[in-house]
């Protein structure tokens, strides 16, 4: 079962991007952070860019 914390779902992806805002220097940062983990995981980037995420919103 998918949980709102599983990076791999857009809703998990908002979460946990939230979360990890305060470790990094920049927004940019903490996503592309998270971007590269769930292309680790699932073998592709949830979203192209930050821009494409940005307007997903």
């Amino acid at each position: 079962m998918k949980t709102s914390k599983d990076i791999t779902t857009p809703i998990g992806f908002f979460n946990t991007y939230f979360d990890l805002l305060p470790q990094y220097k920049t927004n940019k940062d903490a996503f592309d952070y998270l971007n590269t983990q769930v292309e680790y995981i699932t073998g592709r980037k949830l979203f192209k860019n930050y821009e494409q995420w940005q307007n997903s919103q």
